[in-house]
């Protein structure tokens, strides 16, 4: 791909095949081409001596006239297929799929390709929009929970006479917890799943679209 040129690619006939059910019975291939896109979307934050490879293709490859037209289809069919996967391996299939529409988001022709999808296809994007808001109430109770594992070791260190007492093991197991329970806090609410407000409110739009 590199090698040819973004504005070479057949994306029409590739993306139409990615998402097909008919033509592809196993959603683990249909959703293989999901990997690849996550590695062509320019990386948040790196360094100055690298931003040049960053931005290599990107603005190519992403303003293709295909690919604004069936891709953010393809994305929401990674959603629906990942839930015929393994219970693990869907969540990353998820992340990669949000991570990309929230940087295709900034371009008007993906969002208004977005807000036609409850016309064009009613079943998919019913789905998609039903998989979403699971997953919004999953990183809203696991987020919750961490955040009152947090609480209650703060509290516990506050008291100071209490933390003293305690073994050096136990303090050891009680700060390893704190750290995960930050983590997980930190990974549930800064999902791009929550990321970008405009996408989540259109979202919500068309759904409005579907009743």
């Amino acid at each position: 791909i590199l090698w040819s040129g973004p504005r070479s690619l057949d994306l029409t006939s590739r993306n139409r095949i990615y998402h097909s059910q008919q033509e592809i019975a196993y959603p683990h291939l249909r959703i293989g081409f999901i990997d690849f896109l996550q590695q062509i979307v320019p990386q948040k934050k790196v360094s100055k001596g690298h931003e040049k490879e960053n931005q290599l293709y990107k603005n190519d490859f992403f303003t293709n006239t295909a690919l604004k037209k069936y891709l953010m289809h393809a994305l929401i069919i990674v959603y629906i297929d990942s839930e015929k996967t393994d219970y693990y391996g869907k969540f990353g299939y998820r992340y990669a799929a949000a991570s990309i529409m929230e940087y295709i988001w900034s371009d008007v022709q993906y969002r208004e390709r977005f807000t036609e999808l409850p016309k064009l296809h009613r079943q998919d994007f019913s789905e998609f929009c039903n998989l979403m808001i699971n997953d919004m109430n999953s990183l809203l109770f696991d987020g919750l929970l961490a955040l009152e594992e947090i609480k209650n070791h703060e509290e516990l260190r506050d008291d100071q006479q209490t933390w003293n007492q305690l073994p050096q093991e136990e303090r050891e197991q009680a700060e390893g917890h704190f750290a995960d329970a930050s983590r997980k806090a930190k990974g549930c609410f800064s999902s791009p799943t929550w990321s970008y407000r405009s996408w989540l409110e259109s979202l919500l739009t068309a759904r409005n679209l579907l009743s």
